[in-house]
C-alpha cells in the first residue's frame, strides 16, 4: 500500500474539497477522532441519496462532513479538523 503525507489544511472548507476530490464516489475507508476522544474506523461513501427520507440537512457545521455508514447502513458524520487518514483505491491518505 502507498502512503502519502499531508499537511492539515487551514480551513475546514480547504479540507472537505481536498477529501471530497480525493475520495470521488469511490467507498473508502476514513480513520478520525470522535468527540469523546476515541479513534473511530469507518467504510464509507459520499453522495448516497437511497435511504434519505426528505426534508433538509439540519447539519450547520462546515467542519462536519455527512458520510454512509456500510456497516451501520446510515448517514455519519466526520469531523474534518479530527481526520486521521483515508484509504481510497489502495493509497493511505495521512493527515499530519
Amino acid at each position: 500500500m502507498i502512503t502519502i503525507s499531508y499537511p492539515r489544511m487551514s480551513t475546514p472548507e480547504l479540507q472537505r474539497r481536498v477529501f471530497e476530490s480525493t475520495v470521488q464516489d469511490k467507498i473508502f475507508t476514513v480513520e478520525f477522532i470522535k468527540a469523546d476522544g476515541t479513534r473511530r474506523t469507518m467504510n464509507a461513501r459520499l453522495g448516497v441519496k437511497k435511504h434519505l427520507k426528505g426534508g433538509t440537512s439540519c447539519n450547520t457545521n462546515k467542519s462536519m462532513l455527512p458520510v454512509y455508514d456500510l456497516k451501520a447502513k446510515g448517514y455519519r458524520n466526520i469531523n474534518l479538523e479530527s481526520l486521521q487518514s483515508v484509504i481510497v483505491n489502495g493509497v493511505n491518505h495521512t493527515y499530519t
